[in-house]
């Protein structure tokens, strides 16, 4: 299973890639509609985003791409194909709730960009895998959450859910004599 592998892979060229498509989409709005598209502090793999947080403004926006889950494919004259089932997840914070909720819509749109953009991720390989491709399965809101004041300033967070498809080839069973 390559599911650490995956989504480094996939980690690695959103961080290449996701600066640009929120520059992209920042321009489209006018100032009264604005706001501030930052890139995201990190971009993690393996690691569902989230956890214990304080300092909001050192640390969010912020990814995290994982992978789930593994289904086996198609067995296609011998090329066994399997499908990788994760998420890139995404939560950023605000100082009200409609700012909030903007940031959040407009980083979820930028990361659906992305996936778009890269179905085939510039057909990156393995020694171990080859990845096929990568699909939009899905996108979900979290909604916006007041955490209160922190630092004399509210506090707001919110949060989207993309459902994403790695389709990979790979070694089948071995015959054991």
């Amino acid at each position: 299973m390559f599911q650490e592998q995956i989504a480094k892979l996939t980690a690695d060229h959103l961080r290449t890639h996701i600066g640009a498509y929120l520059a992209a989409i920042e321009s489209e709005y006018t100032a009264k509609e604005s706001i501030t598209l930052t890139v995201p502090k990190s971009i993690d793999y393996s690691s569902l985003v989230g956890g214990m947080m304080t300092e909001f403004d050192k640390i969010l926006p912020q990814y995290g791409v994982d992978v789930l889950s593994k289904i086996l494919g198609e067995d296609n004259e011998n090329l066994f194909t399997y499908n990788y089932l994760g998420q890139i997840n995404g939560l950023v914070s605000a100082t009200s709730r409609e700012a909030v909720d903007k940031l959040c819509t407009r980083h979820a749109r930028a990361v659906e960009h992305f996936i778009k953009q890269h179905q085939f991720m510039h057909q990156e390989t393995n020694t171990n895998f080859a990845l096929l491709a990568m699909a939009f399965g899905g996108l979900e809101f979290s909604g916006a959450e007041n955490l209160g004041t922190y630092n004399d300033r509210e506090v707001w967070i919110a949060g989207f859910s993309i459902d994403l498809i790695w389709a990979t080839s790979e070694d089948s069973a071995m015959q054991h004599g």
